[in-house]
Parts: C-alpha cells; structure tokens; sequence
C-alpha cells in the first residue's frame, strides 16, 4: 500500500483516509501511474490549503495489476482500512469488477474508467444509475460522436473500424459509434477485431487496405494500439487513422514516435490545454494544474492524470459540504455538485453522474510528438462558453 498527504497535521484532528485503486503494475501500468499521479496531486494541494475542513487526507492507493479479480481485492482490503471515499480504475474492466461492491457498500465511488455503463445497475446499458457511483472522465458514448463529427467534417463516410473483445471499453466505444453511424451518413464498411494480447495485426490491417474505407477507426487501450500504429506504416496503409481518448498521451506519442505523425486521437480539452483559446472555460485552472504536474514528473498531464485529479477534487468538495464522513450525506452532495476543475466542469444531478459533455471533448492529431488541435477543434473549442 501507498500512502501520500500533505502538510503536518495537528494531534487533535483526525486524519480523512480516502482510497484509490489503479494499474500500477501489468498492462496499462502507464494509465494507473498517472491516475495515481493525478490524485496524488490534487490531495497534496488540499493538504496544502488546510485539508477538508481542517482534516489532512491520506491517500490510499492500491494496484490492480491490470486484472479484474485483483481490483476487487484492492477494494476489500481498501474498505479495511477505513477509508469514507474511493477513486476507482481507469480499467473498464476492473471497474465492471469492483463497481458492484462498491454499490452494496454504499460508499461514495468516483470512477475515472470511460465505459457510459460503468456506473449503471449490473454495468450494462439501460439498467439505472447507482446512486453512490460517479464518473469525471469523458464517456466513450461522447468521445464517439464527437469523432463521428469529425468524420464527417472530414468527409470521411465509408469507415473501418478495429476493436479489442477483450476490453470492455473498445468493445462500448465500437458499439456507441455503431448505434449513430446513420445520423453522420457513416457506414462501417469493414470491422475487425482482436485480442488484448495479439501483435500481429497483419491480416486485420490488410483487410481494411483491400476495403473500400476511407479511415481507421482504432478502439483499443495499452500495447496494442502503438503496435497498430507501427504495423499500419508498414504495411503502408494510407487512410486516415483515428483513436480514442485512451491514446491521449506522450505515452503513446513517444512509444510510436515519427509512426504517429498525423494520427487522429481524441481528448479531453485539458490535454491540449497549451493550445486552448484564452476564451475557453477553466483555462487558468488547466494551466495551473499541468505546471505543477509537469514541474514534479518531468511531462505534460496525460488524460489519466486529469481524470483522477478530477476526481479527486469532486469527491473532497463533497465530503466539505457534507462536513461529515457519512457516506450517505457525501453521496447526497455528490448528487448535487457544481465544481470546476482543472479536469473538466462537472454539474452532477440525481439523473446525471457522468462526466464531460461534447465542449470538452477535442480531437486532435499527433504533430512532431505533440497533441495538437485539429482545425475541426479549434472551430469547436472557440465557441464553448462556461454554463
């Protein structure tokens, strides 16, 4: 276990011990380091600033290891230890995992895994929303359209796509953009998949380059999407090719180096936040946070990092307005809060606990290494006002 805080705290007040769980091992070790990062962060500025109403917070942090089964391990022995709120995986499928326990629990659960049906009953599309679950990362029903925008913008109307069935993530990704092809006149014209552990993508890829397809649609976390990228220059496919926002990071960039010039990814605005307009909603704050974040680890922010100091800010501003540990009070302001963060704006309700709507979602391309905003997202990002 990993415990953080901040500044020394006096004897007579209690220590808040909150939990997260994240990859800091296995597959997506790169995901859940920077969700540690960004967690980390947040609650040392907390700390920094007096606490929770004068209450220092201990981050507890947990590996998954990039499994479901160990996720659930990490929220029993994080529930041993006490803590009155917990930051959930960015691992869709971890959170499949824990997300029920934290629903019989009853504990106020912040998850930074994209999938829309993460915080839903029984984690499948329509079942209602758990009350005690929220979610401060970009929805990948949102990401979708607004790449399915993009791609009509771009004229781009006859689409192969590419998703891993074993990733419960890629496979909601493929389907959201599946269920609205018609409103943007796409028609997915080819459609392989894979597994999280394949790495030849020969054949999927040659496919798609003997398909009439004028892009490529990539729905994938982790090796296999750098390993796509690599084997797509190659082969010389010559179609555009388009990520989500689980590529929207130097992680990824560095890994494909010169390979990923010009790919299309996803993100939210805070990812480009250099490369926002001065006019856009919460600039100081992404500017602030990522300073700070760059300053300390040597990069600028990936979306991991923003999702979980998102969360983490959410999940404080309701344990300081409910000025209780109790969770059903915590979870009821929860249910009500408004909160800029450097992350994204949230306005949670009983019948919303998702995260950002389509203005903080940017498509960008990977120019000489950098995310950078695609014309599409300047137009985009120059009309989003502050609700």
């Amino acid at each position: 276990m990993v415990s953080c805080g901040g500044a020394t705290t006096p004897s007579s007040s209690e220590h808040y011990k909150i939990g997260q769980i994240a990859s800091l091992t296995g597959a997506y070790q790169a995901l859940g380091s920077n969700d540690r990062l960004g967690a980390q962060q947040a609650f040392d500025e907390i700390n920094k600033s007096g606490g929770i109403n004068g209450h220092q917070v201990d981050l507890l942090v947990e590996d998954d290891q990039t499994k479901p089964d160990q996720s659930v391990v990490a929220f029993n022995k994080l529930i041993g230890e006490g803590v009155i709120g917990m930051i959930g995986s960015s691992f869709t499928n971890a959170e499949l995992a824990t997300v029920p326990l934290a629903q019989k629990a009853k504990i106020p659960y912040v998850s930074t895994a994209a999938t829309d049906h993460d915080i839903l009953e029984g984690g499948k599309p329509g079942g209602a929303i758990i009350p005690n679950v929220f979610q401060t990362v970009p929805q990948v029903s949102v990401v979708g359209e607004r790449l399915m925008q993009y791609m009509q913008a771009q004229g781009l109307s006859r689409m192969a796509v590419a998703h891993d069935t074993q990733n419960a993530f890629a496979d909601a990704g493929t389907a959201a953009q599946k269920q609205i092809a018609a409103k943007y006149g796409i028609t997915f014209v080819q459609d392989v998949t894979f597994e999280s552990s394949t790495t030849d993508f020969t054949a999927q890829l040659t496919q798609v380059k003997n398909s009439p397809a004028q892009g490529l649609m990539v729905w994938a976390t982790g090796p296999p999407a750098t390993i796509i990228t690599k084997q797509a220059k190659q082969l010389g496919l010559k179609i555009p090719l388009l990520f989500s926002h689980a590529q929207a990071s130097t992680l990824y960039t560095k890994a494909v180096g010169p390979d990923g010039e010009g790919v299309i990814i996803a993100s939210s605005a805070a990812v480009i936040g250099p490369s926002l307009p001065d006019s856009y909603p919460n600039k100081k704050l992404i500017s602030a946070m990522a300073a700070t974040f760059q300053q300390a680890n040597g990069y600028y922010p990936p979306e991991f990092a923003f999702n979980a100091y998102a969360a983490a800010k959410v999940l404080a501003e309701a344990i300081r307005k409910a000025n209780s540990t109790d969770s059903n009070k915590i979870v009821a302001q929860l249910s009500n809060l408004t909160l800029a963060t450097a992350g994204g704006e949230f306005h949670f309700s009983d019948t919303n606990h998702w995260g950002l709507n389509l203005d903080w979602v940017a498509i960008d391309t990977d120019t000489g290494g950098n995310l950078v905003p695609t014309d599409f997202s300047k137009k985009q990002l120059e009309q989003v006002k502050s609700p």
